[in-house]
């Protein structure tokens, strides 16, 4: 009776253990790539005159504003990027994006928009995973070259993301679910500041207009209000180049037993408790 009890509650543990699902392990820890290509941009014109986009293995760089009175020119550019991030943390991610913010004439041509297509990779490191998830999306973005006039109070240039929410996204890796975004602790800009940065007189106009009024505009090819009335961005400061940080953030919520694991964890126990009291009774 003893031999039948053990072979009983061996069979049961069995039974328990095959009809649990198997899932994948959560990941605690990614390795990760980010890069960005510029896939478009222009000038104030609505054409690509007068910058001049180069290609690296890392990177790249589109300068602008280029003369004999100004031949360094402004520029703007990215490296890629990688590293490790925990799940349930951040990480910054520095020196990727710069703006080289320079003095150029008037009459050159300027940035005014463009488009990042971005690349972002995350692979699975603790525990270790074979899945390797890509994640593309395209960043847009608004660039004003502002007037370097010193009677104005703000004369930094300011980039205005679009889509601010075509960087984060949620997925499914090996059976879990996680969410990331690589612009984490971007705050909102200043509408103040925007408003105290003016850019140049149209030819049509005597006067500078700020930027939140270009922005306002429903007759200016800067024209943008998102629903929140937030904007997001960066401003960058005259005559220095500037390195743009942002965070990778990647969330997930840890597996815990179902419902049924209890229950079933509960009757294993019953059982030992009831074959346990048997096995006294006969002795």
């Amino acid at each position: 009776m003893k031999k039948i009890s053990i072979k009983l509650l061996a069979a049961f543990f069995l039974m328990m253990l095959v009809t649990q699902p198997a899932y994948a392990a959560f990941i605690n820890e990614w390795t990760y790539s980010l890069s960005y290509e510029l896939s478009d941009y222009t000038n104030e014109a609505g054409t690509q005159a007068g910058m001049d986009l180069v290609n690296n293995p890392d990177g790249w760089s589109l300068t602008w504003g280029v003369d004999a009175t100004h031949p360094e020119g402004s520029s703007v550019g990215s490296y890629d990027k990688t590293g490790t991030v925990a799940t349930n943390s951040s990480t910054v991610i520095e020196d990727h994006l710069y703006h080289n913010n320079q003095v150029i004439s008037a009459d050159t041509d300027s940035l005014m928009s463009g488009k990042l297509s971005a690349t972002l990779t995350l692979q699975g490191y603790n525990p270790y995973s074979d899945t390797v998830a890509t994640f593309s999306t395209v960043l847009e973005f608004l660039f004003f070259e502002t007037s370097n006039n010193f009677f104005f109070p703000n004369t930094n240039d300011v980039f205005i993301l679009l889509n601010p929410e075509a960087a984060s996204q949620t997925f499914i890796y090996d059976d879990w679910e996680y969410s990331f975004s690589f612009l984490s602790g971007i705050d909102p800009l200043d509408p103040d500041s925007l408003s105290n940065m003016y850019m140049g007189p149209p030819a049509t106009d005597g006067g500078y207009i700020s930027v939140l009024d270009l922005l306002h505009d429903e007759e200016s090819p800067y024209y943008y209000v998102p629903e929140s009335g937030l904007y997001f961005g960066w401003e960058t400061a005259e005559n220095a180049l500037t390195w743009i940080d942002s965070e990778l953030t990647v969330t997930g919520t840890p597996p815990v037993p179902e419902p049924s694991t209890f229950i079933i964890f509960g009757l294993g126990i019953a059982t030992l408790a009831f074959v346990g009291r048997r096995m006294q009774r006969k002795q």
